[in-house]
């Protein structure tokens, strides 16, 4: 087991890069001993896509830094979650592997 790569480490790289943006929320858990999942909420639809491109190719590059092998990452499509201001809300998941 490579120890330098934890869940606490995953969820805290989207939660770090949400802190610039005054919309949305990231919540993120262990579903396997190397498989972790990544919920962002409340997302404006317009910026969703984008968000979740930077994070899908961003995760898995910081996790492979901290030792993980053979990342796979999985993006869902994105649900509606509502609207704020007149724009579209929407929730996604992205699903992380590695070994």
């Amino acid at each position: 087991r490579d120890w330098s790569v934890t869940g606490v480490q995953t969820c805290a790289l989207p939660i770090l890069m949400l802190q610039y943006f005054d919309f949305g929320r990231i919540e993120g858990g262990a579903i396997g001993p190397r498989a972790y999942e990544i919920i962002a909420h409340e997302i404006p639809e317009p910026v969703s896509e984008w968000l979740m491109v930077m994070i899908e190719g961003f995760v898995p590059v910081a996790l492979q830094l901290a030792g993980a092998q053979r990342v796979v990452a999985r993006l869902d499509t994105p649900t509606p979650d509502g609207s704020a201001k007149g724009v579209s809300l929407v929730t996604t998941r992205l699903h992380l592997a590695w070994v």
